[in-house]
């Protein structure tokens, strides 16, 4: 039994293996101190770390709480912004819809163009267009008559397909 001045003061380990003792060692030589400064620093470091506390029933339950919120505040938001993209879309396609329009092609009708055929219902679809507006109905297919004309898509069997 060791003298009761050096109680508390030892500590044995095991390690997996001979390399990792030899690690530890050179670890130590790199820092300037014994292996016993150097684990003694090492936990010290490994303590001061902010770690996350264990999570309660009830902490949990807030967490979730606030989860739920969020998610519901995120969904009303998307719904929001459909909302407002449509109504942008429907802005910008009435410019088609005079006489004289100076306005730009919608970049989503031209990316879904891009992307491959596709059939009217579907398209309309993919860009938020409820086939009974019939303004933004308009509005699309004024553009889809100007890319026509410009050579920039055709109508076949598989639908509106991309030329170039």
């Amino acid at each position: 039994m060791p003298p009761k001045s050096r109680m508390g003061k030892i500590l044995e380990i095991s390690l997996p293996s001979p390399e990792q003792k030899q690690k530890i060692k050179e670890e130590a030589k790199k820092r300037g101190c014994t292996v016993s400064k150097y684990i003694s620093t090492v936990l010290d470091e490994a303590a001061r770390q902010d770690r996350p506390r264990p999570v309660s029933g009830q902490d949990l339950q807030a967490l979730r709480e606030e989860n739920r919120h969020l998610t519901t505040e995120l969904h009303g938001k998307d719904l929001i912004m459909a909302q407002q993209e449509a109504e942008l879309r429907k802005l910008r396609g009435s410019a088609f819809l005079q006489q004289s329009w100076d306005a730009d092609i919608d970049s989503d009708l031209l990316r879904i163009l891009r992307d491959g055929p596709i059939h009217d219902h579907r398209l309309l679809a993919a860009l938020g267009i409820e086939p009974r507006d019939s303004e933004a109905v308009r509005a699309v297919s004024k553009q889809l008559q100007i890319l026509e004309t410009m050579g920039f898509i055709s109508r076949t069997t598989q639908g509106w397909k991309w030329r170039h």
